[in-house]
């Protein structure tokens, strides 16, 4: 099997610990989380050595009308 995108060599955060790991993803979902020694065949790779990777994460937060200076953020629920 081979898979779309391989996060090697990173730090899983999964609410509970942390660990290393791979994460390997396929049409956009995550489709396996290994150790780091156990390596798979994907299209790209990208070596997260030194990151921390958040499983399932979203952040959910937005700033309306925040003032940024020159900027100011057009944020909507959209």
């Amino acid at each position: 099997m081979i898979y779309d995108l391989a996060l090697e060599n990173g730090t899983v955060c999964n609410g509970e610990e942390l660990f290393p790991a791979n994460v390997y993803i396929r049409d956009e979902v995550i489709e396996l989380i290994t150790g780091r020694k156990m390596k798979f065949q994907a299209r790209q790779s990208l070596d997260c050595s030194g990151l921390f990777l958040l499983p399932g994460f979203i952040d959910p937060h937005v700033h309306f009308d925040l003032f940024l200076g020159k900027y100011t953020s057009r944020d909507d629920f959209d």
